[in-house]
């Protein structure tokens, strides 16, 4: 809309200020503005009298939505525009003692006055119920830090902005409502249900629904509110700022991933706020704002791949346009804010980290941000970031649930999302592999998953969104890593999966190689349809080759006005090799033939949203051009919605099916022969007779005979988990036993040192230690190593890591972070439970490596930052920065400089 000239101003004005006051005289906030004297009197509520209660209490004063009272910003958000629109000229006349303007200033104030209402069960203090049915947990509970902390904030924030303009008014607190004041007696805001905590719980005399919100002036309280948001939770199942760098928001006794939607408006919106009151008395404090400096330097970096966010844990937008386009449109900006607004405020190097990331507004952040591996170990996740000999980059992410992590919400009117946490697989190249072709997928076939391929409608994500499987996690040393997953339907809720499997990824240095075992049908439920494993489902890019080994190559020319449907059969013990786009597949058919399945073309690939895959709008909007995806002339981005799916058949029925594949991103379509050895040159994979562990080792190159690395998957502990696992270049296999399910990488990263990486398997809290046996006695040196707790703040963990060898065999106890150690870990501990453990141990007759830092209870959240901890090579603060292995520790520097300066003297 064209401006408005300065006579329809004034008309609309005009309007505006009959209409505001009538507006707001009809919203209940007080009981009188709903019963009468008499009635009132009658009514049995101990709250009845409290402000804005007729607005909160809707079951007793108003027939409102439950949506309306606990999403207050819509309120506001319907006369906020205005309110800043006349703010400036209100206050002019209202400073002239114009009664209009006064009515006016109250009326926006007494509409904006609800966002400061809490429901009657809301404002329980002590509710006993976990995380995620108790929205913020017991307020009196040494784990709960206030109420609001979650990413409504940002929605919040628009109000709580206008309100602040408003006012303008440094002296007026920024709400009357009775439970904002120190001296409410909060007696009345106990859980009295029949569960109820006994003893009670002590409320303190200075408690407060938000910590350091003091009601005293709104400029102030605003500041207050917005800036301590950053919350880092406390317990499982609270909102907040994770310590393995994600954020989550809705949450059900587990956690969610919101990075865009509302996770990045949580980290974004308040800055708004922060940039009017920068540089002021009432300016975010420095430990505030070093929390969306350090996400945006840590998380998004790694999660933003060529400019578009990774859809797997963007959150609800998991299927809006604009996740291609994510650093461009949202990202850069909030990176800005920081530095320009913020830059005396921030440590320098995070100031610097976000100006080089913000510099590529359109792509960025560079690539070389987030290189390497990362486990975001709360949420059930692994990135995998690398370049390929020519430099391209290439980006693989896989994602999953548990008890512990959900996949993604749904708010489609076609739900699409369900299979987002079930293992799904993305592999980029170009990055916009996943972009628009999702307006034409089938979403019931996601790359990676291994479910009965259904054409029904998929559940609302809400149905089932936690995982029942407690056997999930990953270990990562930040530049290789792995992950598995017990994919296990929950029947009492959802009824619509009917597949159990045993699911694990492998990231290497070519990419990942996916495993699956124990496949079977588990329910007769579903629509009796094949159980596949899709190994893609992206944008149809390029002509599709197909090499079966002994076989005679297939090639399929891209058509943007045709399709294929091929079924391609992988005799037993061959190899095939599948290339489209710039990503290379290679399928390797075990235990008996298999199939593999092609279906390309909107003409193959049934859309599982009609409305959305004939909407010729869709996807133009992320666009300055407007492409139009139907339209010819737009060369290249005509092809974009044309969907390419591969999947794996395993039958109907399967008992025992099992897959076993490797993507290989940044490969010609002419490496067949490389593809047909690579399970023999390449990757060695290994297995006991049971299934009970898988595991693989990345041979050395053939340039470096020394670097190995071999990751193993326990998925139960005990003798009969023992694997045999090659772990030295030229060496006999190493037999290698877990007492616990648990995930495990070992890295030769030279000829005196190892990298030992480990999770315990189910991420159980009360579990204090996790012990592997190695049928060996020469391969690490004994002694007790100090460990990093990983994540976005690096901490020194409170228990150790012991080598022990005896004859013929060594094992290595890793102290876990266990409930014991919650205080030390500042109440988070329940999240470093299930945190992947590393450390560095010398190998076997080596001389002894500088240890990391111990743990004391001096040592602060983020280590990162400390001069100590960034100095020591035997710590994982490494893994903010990039996916190489760190420095050598000084004396160990010295000592290899004088055994260089000997090998030249006698070369010479």
């Amino acid at each position: 809309m064209d401006p408005l000239d300065d006579t329809m101003k004034a008309r609309v004005g005009s309007a505006l200020r009959l209409a505001l006051p009538k507006l707001a005289d009809a919203v209940p906030i007080d009981a009188e503005d709903v019963f009468t004297s008499d009635d009132l009197a009658d009514l049995d509520s101990p709250t009845k009298d409290l402000h804005c209660e007729a607005f909160a209490d809707r079951e007793n004063m108003n027939r409102f939505s439950n949506n309306l009272v606990t999403h207050q910003w819509e309120l506001a958000d319907a006369v906020a525009l205005a309110a800043i629109a006349m703010g400036e000229d209100l206050h002019k006349d209202f400073l002239t003692g114009n009664a209009t303007a006064a009515n006016v200033i109250d009326a926006l104030i007494r509409l904006m006055t609800p966002i400061f209402s809490l429901t009657p069960n809301r404002r329980f203090l002590d509710n006993p119920k976990r995380p995620g049915k108790a929205r913020w947990g017991n307020l009196l509970d040494v784990h709960a830090q206030g109420i609001w902390a979650d990413a409504n904030i940002g929605h919040r924030s628009r109000t709580f902005t206008s309100l602040a303009y408003v006012m303008q008014d440094y002296n007026r607190p920024a709400t009357y409502i009775d439970y904002w004041y120190k001296d409410f007696d909060f007696e009345n805001f106990r859980y009295e249900g029949s569960d109820k905590i006994i003893p009670q719980l002590n409320i303190a005399p200075d408690f407060q629904l938000i910590p350091g919100m003091e009601n005293v002036g709104v400029i102030r309280d605003v500041s207050a509110i917005l800036g301590g948001s950053y919350k880092r939770p406390r317990l499982r199942g609270l909102s907040g700022f994770l310590p393995d760098g994600m954020i989550s928001h809705h949450t059900d006794y587990c956690q969610d991933t919101a990075m865009f939607a509302y996770g990045f408006e949580w980290l974004s919106d308040p800055l708004k706020y922060a940039r009017v009151v920068a540089n002021t008395p009432y300016g975010f404090t420095q430990d505030q704002l070093e929390v969306p400096a350090k996400w945006i330097a840590y998380s998004y970096a790694r999660v933003v791949f060529k400019g578009g966010i990774d859809i797997a844990i963007s959150g609800r937008e998991y299927h809006a346009e604009t996740t291609g386009l994510f650093w461009n449109i949202e990202g850069s900006k909030a990176a800005k804010m920081l530095f320009e607004d913020h830059e005396e405020s921030l440590p320098e190097s995070l100031v610097s980290t976000l100006r080089a990331m913000y510099a590529d507004d359109v792509y960025g952040p560079n690539t070389s941000f987030g290189y390497g591996n990362t486990a975001f170990f709360n949420s059930d996740t692994m990135i995998h970031r690398r370049a390929n000999t020519a430099g391209e980059n290439w980006y693989i992410s896989v994602r999953f649930r548990s008890t512990r992590a959900q996949g993604a919400e749904d708010f489609e009117d076609e739900p699409k999302s369900w299979h987002m946490g079930s293992g799904m697989l993305q592999t980029k190249v170009v990055g916009d592999e996943y972009d628009y072709v999702r307006a034409r997928m089938d979403w019931h076939v996601i790359p990676g998953v291994t479910e009965e391929w259904r054409t029904d409608s998929l559940p609302d994500q809400s149905d089932g969104r936690c995982g029942i499987n407690t056997l999930a996690g990953s270990v990562s040393d930040g530049d290789l890593g792995a992950a598995f997953y017990h994919h296990l339907p929950d029947t009492s809720l959802e009824r619509y999966n009917v597949v159990e499997a045993q699911k694990s990824w492998y990231f290497g240095p070519s990419g990942v190689v996916a495993s699956g075992r124990k496949i079977k049908r588990v329910h007769t439920y579903g629509s009796n349809e094949e159980i596949v494993t899709t190994l893609e489902q992206s944008r149809w890019r390029s002509a599709i080759t197909v090499h079966v080994e002994g076989s005679s190559s297939i090639q399929l020319p891209f058509d943007a006005d045709g399709g294929y449907a091929r079924t391609i059969t992988i005799p037993r013990g061959k190899t095939a090799f599948l290339h489209q786009g710039k990503v290379g597949y290679v399928i390797k058919a075990e235990e008996s033939n298999l199939d593999l399945e092609l279906r390309c073309g909107t003409s193959e690939v049934e859309a599982t949203d009609s409305d959305t895959a004939r909407d010729n709008r869709w996807g133009d909007r992320t666009s300055p051009e407007n492409r139009d995806r139907w339209d010819r002339d737009a060369g290249d981005w005509y092809k974009s919605d044309r969907p390419f799916l591969a999947v794996l058949h395993h039958g109907n029925n399967p008992t025992d099916g099992s897959y076993l594949y490797a993507t290989l991103p940044s490969i010609e379509s002419t490496a067949a022969s490389r593809a047909f050895n690579f399970f023999t040159d390449e990757v060695r994979v290994f297995h006991n007779d049971e299934s009970s562990a898988q595991a693989i080792t990345w041979l050395a190159s053939s340039t470096d005979d020394v670097k190995l690395t071999s990751q193993m998957v326990f998925w139960t502990g005990g003798s009969s988990s023992a694997v045999s696992v090659l772990l030295v270049p030229g060496e006999q296999e190493v037999s290698i036993s877990s007492e616990q399910p648990a995930i495990v990488q070992t890295s030769r990263i030279s000829l005196d040192r190892w990298r030992i990486t480990a999770t315990q398997g189910n991420a159980d809290p009360s579990v204090k230690n996790l012990t592997l046996s190695f049928s060996s006695d020469t391969l690490f040196a004994p002694g007790e190593y100090n460990y990093m707790l990983p994540g976005i703040e690096p901490r020194a963990a409170v228990d150790t890591v012991t080598v022990n060898v005896g004859v013929g065999v060594t094992t290595i106890v890793f102290g876990l972070p266990d409930e014991a150690d919650d205080e030390e870990y500042g109440f988070q501990g329940e999240f470093y439970a299930g945190a992947p453990i590393s450390v560095l141990v010398p190998a076997f007759g080596s001389p002894p490596l500088a240890p990391p830092p111990s743990y004391s209870p001096e040592t602060p959240d983020d280590t990162s930052s400390s001069d100590d901890t960034s100095s020591s090579d035997d710590t994982l603060s490494f893994i903010l920065f990039s996916g190489t292995s760190p420095p050598s520790s000084f004396l160990e520097l010295i000592r290899w400089i004088v055994l260089a300066t000997v090998l030249l003297a006698f070369l010479e």
